[in-house]
């Protein structure tokens, strides 16, 4: 979910969650920011041994899930069915930061074949 969709979704929430959401969401983003880079590499070594591929696509999985969560947390936040904000917007900026995290190094694994193919031997 994206910040905007975010904004749009705390617009429908209750008064008093948007006051919450309104002051945690720049201190969730600050709590959130360094520890996802930790989280990610402890996240990726609890994923258990096996080839490339299969490590790969656990912490897919575990990102997709992350995803999920968060859709249906938007959901409890916009229907007025959510009793903590804070955890919603956490699990949502986590989220977020997971498939951040995920499209830069699929970049950086792109770029690192395109360097490869163009090695001459």
């Amino acid at each position: 979910m994206r910040i905007s969709q975010l904004h749009k979704v705390i617009a429908l929430a209750p008064k008093e969650s948007k006051l919450v959401a309104a002051r945690g969401l720049h201190q969730v983003r600050r709590q959130i920011g360094s520890a996802a880079v930790s989280n990610w590499g402890q996240t990726v070594g609890t994923l258990g041994a096996g080839d490339f591929a299969s490590v790969l696509g656990r912490a897919l999985q575990q990102v997709n899930e992350m995803q999920i969560e968060a859709d249906k947390q938007a959901r409890d936040i916009a229907t007025g069915r959510c009793e903590n904000i804070h955890e919603a917007i956490l699990a949502i900026e986590k989220a977020q930061l997971a498939l951040q995290l995920t499209i830069a190094t699929i970049n950086r694994a792109v770029e690192a074949y395109k360097e490869i193919h163009r090695l001459q031997i």
